[in-house]
């Protein structure tokens, strides 16, 4: 493969995976408000048999949550290091 194609597959795989990234970290951003807004919204009397079942599927919510922002600060970490990729390299360019 000549190297010029190799270097325009490449620059679209980068697009591509800048793409990817800005999408993950917005998808993760809305789980996590969903969660947190689905957790605030379980509400069950002290009194109910299902009090217990509750808390567990609040911890559940609470624990998707930390994990949507997690995901979150890995897609913003990525998206970093993506664009520090140098733009100077010879023969690449950036879209």
């Amino acid at each position: 493969e000549p190297a010029s194609a190799a270097r325009e597959r490449a620059q679209a795989d980068l697009a591509r995976l800048r793409g990817l990234l800005l999408e993950l970290g917005s998808l993760a951003e809305a789980a996590g408000a969903l969660a947190a807004h689905l957790g605030d919204s379980l509400a069950v009397s002290y009194l109910s048999d299902d009090f217990s079942e509750a808390q567990e599927a609040r911890q559940a919510l609470a624990g998707v949550g930390a994990l949507c922002a997690t995901l979150r600060r890995t897609a913003a970490d990525t998206q970093e290091w993506a664009a520090g990729i140098d733009g100077d390299l010879p023969g690449l360019t950036f879209c």
